[in-house]
């Protein structure tokens, strides 16, 4: 190839010499020539075309296309469709069906809304227009390299003054936008919508050659040139969007005419330019919907069919003939090719020369002032002026002009400037909103909205900003550097977030917060949250959310205007509370197991029946079942429907886990809610002075692996709260963590999953019959003692301490003691007795195991009020077998005990063997004596 490519240089400094010396002769006998033939013109095209092109028929070519913007086809016929959006280029056969695509998306190659293709010698060129680059692929996708474009050496700034010369551009704006490609022979030709001009590359090797055009109205000159064609004669014509032109050069790149100019119903929009094999030419009107047909520069009319109805399409945006005879064209807005096949029937007479337009350059977009009928017969498909249209501001940013396609019209979009009169009609029925549109703000009686209303090109502001670096200007009405403008149509979404008064907060998203490490702790609008001070997630990043001046929270952070991803316009799906997640990770969960140990409360669970919570029905618990992102109740964390106890959400789902009162509590098995404590006390550095869920649970920010509790359960701690001295159990045999590890509650937990105190209690999965909240299976006591009282308290200690059961090792046979016809009294801070009526702790009544036992401490106190005590580590305690005087006794004796007042000098020796058949009960002592 570079042997071919230095033999062609020497051949072409031969050339250029001859030319030189004959080149200015030539010029004159050219412009000679075509002075003669402009003369001549109408009478030759009638005598030389006698024909004109008609669609036969058309076909429509769907591949789940997202505004597609150029196809080719190869030497074996095969179709490529550059499908920009999906960063793919679709392989069809003729009749449409996928033969295969080159998906670029997930490589290092990826290109993003590329433009155009070309294909020459097996090698497909992409043009790669935002990175400035020409890739290149085999046909089978392989990439084979890049073309990088460099800036102009000499740029001009739009004043018109020059710029400091250089070759390395000083920021990729200056770089070339190559949107339409043209292969001819050893060169590749690219039209660039950055400097609006040609560039001629060697194929070879991607070096330029040179570059002709600049912007401006004159001839030579372009306002964002876009498809090249060669006619059969090798003259480049090139598309001339915004002067509604296509100029034609000759081979040397030298302005030879143009054909066609600016008229409001044949050259409105150019966009699609090609020849057939016939030399017609096609023009297609991205904004009309039309294909112009000319020959020889002459307009022939417009494509029709069959019937004489002229062709409308969508956004006609590129076109591509087949030899075949067929003609493709790719309608970006519609997400298709149509395949039309052409024929062609005898032209009866030329159409008249169309009337000069004035005021071109504002009729370039009010379209409706260039016509002389009702304006209201211009109303466009939304039903308003053109001048605000979708289609107008599409026809442009296609790509031709400049690519807005990853925001209009994909996507969601803002409520009425997509939205067609039947969708409309749906807002309207609808109370109006309470939020007044500013005037300065465009907009119906109804207050339907439109391109226009929040962009204009006459903006007046001296420096107009915008949020998105890469738009610019983006000819706001208003400034929209901290969603200002958003704000100004939806105070009612803004106000009261915290942002202006750190005490008036709750009814919206918090506003203003600083994505970054604060200086200083609890400073207003900052956060502790390490993940949220390193800016705006990625996961919201890539749907389009931004922040405001110093990296803080604007509305664009989780909305977007255009391209949004959900009805509410919001940068990604809220679905399984993904953007809630974005930012809350810990919160936000992704299932229960997750939420256990993060220590939060779980989300994304689905309830076995939806309950209707505040009048909306639940299936499945998220975020927003609890928080109302723009509907919160003031001075909350966003609760919903101005609740403004958070205790209140917890009764929505957790009705059972909720009683009013103790008594309530007791007939549903669960811990007493709503009791008042005689003490202040505090549990993780939150006062408790009355019970409630939040007394124990912290909703967000609980302890890692615990159900959202404020501290760890496991070893006790957090029960050890309100009721001192229960922890002493820790490594002793009651842990049955020690004892009895694999052993399940009622809850089919073993002791290492609930935790010490779970292995006996639960607080909101008991029963009412169960006194203690007993989660212990029960089992059928085996040999119960005739003289007991039968207590219910006494068989929750039989139930282990039996045969062929827990404490099968500490089996008890005998533990009655007489109590009829008998007045027990005791001290009950000391041994307590308890009611054989109601089984309550009291000074008279029966001798129940608590009497003398205390499940829940190892070694006798020495103290009643004994508080500091070492807490076992159960992992690391050794099994001590245990005697009377530290099994669980309240006391080593019987001494000041009410034993005493009964049985005298015989106290203790009854007292020590209560429970032992072959030193007590079998020999028959009475323990009435």
């Amino acid at each position: 190839m570079l042997s071919n490519l230095k033999s062609k240089i020497v051949f072409q400094t031969l050339v250029k010499k001859v030319l030189h010396l004959f080149l200015p002769l030539f010029v004159f006998f050219c412009r000679l020539l075509a002075a003669i033939f402009l003369i001549l013109l109408p009478t030759q095209v009638v005598s030389a075309a006698q024909q004109i092109p008609m669609a036969k028929e058309r076909i429509e070519i769907q591949s789940n296309f997202n505004q597609p913007s150029d196809i080719v086809s190869d030497a074996q016929g095969l179709l490529y469709v550059l499908d920009g959006l999906n960063s793919r280029i679709v392989v069809l056969s003729t009749e449409g069906q996928l033969i295969r695509e080159i998906n670029t998306a997930k490589t290092k190659h990826r290109f993003d809304r590329a433009m155009a293709l070309a294909i020459d010698n097996n090698v497909l060129y992409v043009a790669d227009t935002l990175q400035h680059k020409i890739s290149c692929f085999s046909l089978q996708g392989k990439w084979l390299g890049d073309f990088n474009l460099t800036a102009p050496v000499s740029l001009e700034a739009e004043d018109g003054s020059k710029v400091q010369e250089t070759k390395e551009p000083k920021s990729l704006s200056a770089l070339p936008e190559p949107v339409s490609l043209l292969v001819r022979e050893n060169e590749l030709i690219y039209a660039d919508r950055r400097w609006h001009r040609i560039c001629y590359l060697e194929l070879s090797g991607g070096k330029e050659k040179h570059c002709v055009g600049e912007r401006g109205e004159m001839e030579g000159q372009f306002q964002f040139p876009f498809q090249i064609a060669q006619d059969r004669d090798g003259y480049l014509n090139v598309v001339d969007v915004l002067n509604a032109r296509v100029q034609v050069f000759d081979r040397g790149g030298r302005y030879y005419s143009q054909t066609g100019r600016f008229s409001l119903d044949k050259m409105y929009r150019p966009n699609g330019n090609v020849f057939d094999a016939l030399d017609y030419q096609y023009i297609s009107d991205s904004y009309l919907g039309t294909i112009s047909l000319y020959y020889q520069g002459r307009f022939l009319g417009l494509l029709q069919d069959m019937t004489g109805q002229v062709i409308k399409l969508t956004t006609p945006s590129r076109l591509f003939y087949d030899p075949s005879g067929y003609l493709y064209v790719v309608d970006s807005q519609a997400n298709l090719i149509q395949k039309i096949q052409l024929g062609y029937q005898v032209l009866v007479s030329l159409p008249e020369q169309q009337k000069e337009i004035s005021r071109k350059n504002c009729v370039v977009c009010h379209f409706s002032w260039g016509n002389n009928d009702d304006v209201t017969k211009m109303l466009d498909s939304e039903n308003v002026l053109p001048v605000a249209s979708v289609n107008m501001c599409y026809s442009c940013h296609h790509g031709a002009v400049f690519d807005s396609r990853q925001a209009i019209p994909f996507g969601h979009q803002h409520p009425t400037v997509y939205d067609t009169q039947e969708k409309k009609q749906t807002y309207y029925k609808e109370p109006l909103r309470k939020d007044k549109i500013p005037e300065l703000y465009p907009h119906s009686d109804k207050n339907d909205l439109s391109c226009t209303s929040c962009h204009t090109p006459h903006n007046d502001n001296e420096q107009p900003q915008s949020l998105y670096e890469e738009n610019h200007n983006a000819w706001l009405r208003g400034t929209d550097y901290g969603s200002e403008q958003c704000e100004a149509c939806h105070e009612k979404n803004t106000k009261k977030s915290g942002r202006e008064d750190a005490g008036q907060f709750g009814l919206n998203h918090p506003l203003g917060v600083k994505m970054q490490k604060p200086e200083k702790k609890a400073q207003h609008l900052s956060t502790d949250d390490p993940h949220l001070q390193k800016g705006l997630p990625k996961i919201l990043l890539a749907g389009g959310g931004v922040l405001a001046k110093d990296d803080a929270i604007a509305c664009q952070s989780c909305h977007q205007v255009h391209e949004g991803k959900t009805k509410n316009l919001l940068t990604q799906t809220d679905e399984n509370g993904a953007l809630c997640a974005s930012c809350h990770k810990r919160q936000a969960p992704k299932d229960e197991k997750a939420a256990r140990k993060a220590g939060v409360h779980p989300v994304n669970v689905e309830l076995e029946e939806a309950l209707e919570i505040r009048g909306v029905k639940v299936k499945t618990v998220q975020c927003s079942s609890c928080h109302s992102v723009h509907k919160g109740t003031l001075g909350t964390a966003l609760y919903t429907d101005k609740i403004k106890d958070a205790e209140k959400l917890c009764l929505d789902c957790h009705e059972r886990q909720h009683a009013k009162d103790e008594k309530d509590a007791a007939k549903k098995g669960i811990h007493p809610m709503n009791l008042e404590l005689d003490e202040v006390i505090k549990i993780a550095g939150v006062e408790v002075k009355k019970i409630g869920c939040l007394s124990c649970h912290a909703v967000h920010s609980g302890k890692p692996n615990t159900p959202a509790l404020l501290q760890d359960h496991r070893d006790g701690q957090l029960c050890e709260n309100c009721h001192a001295g229960k922890q002493r159990l820790i490594g002793t045999d009651h842990d049955l963590r020690v004892s009895a590890d694999e052993t399940q509650n009622q809850q089919e937990e073993t002791a290492l999953q609930s935790g010490a105190c779970g292995a006996c209690h639960t607080l909101h999965r008991g029963e009412a019959k169960s006194p203690f909240l007993s989660s212990v299976i029960n089992t059928k006591v085996q040999a119960r003692d005739k003289t007991a009282p039968g207590f219910r308290i006494d068989e929750m200690c039989m139930n282990c301490h039996q045969k062929d059961s827990i404490g099968k090792e500490k089996p008890i046979a005998f533990y009655g003691h007489p109590y009829q016809d008998m007045v027990l009294r005791s001290d009950e801070k000391v041994m307590p007795l308890v009611e054989t009526n109601h089984e309550k702790i009291s000074e008279l009544g029966a001798i129940a195991c608590i009497t003398c036992h205390d499940p829940h401490s190892w070694k006798p106190l020495i103290d009643s009020k004994e508080k500091d005590y070492p807490v076992l580590d159960y992992k690391k305690q050794e099994n001590i077998e245990g005697d009377i005087s530290n099994s669980f006794l309240r006391h080593k004796g019987v001494e000041k005990t009410f034993c005493v007042d009964c049985h005298g000098i015989e106290a203790l020796s009854k007292y020590k063997y209560y429970h032992h058949e072959d030193k007590v009960r079998g020999i028959g002592v009475d323990y009435l004596k």
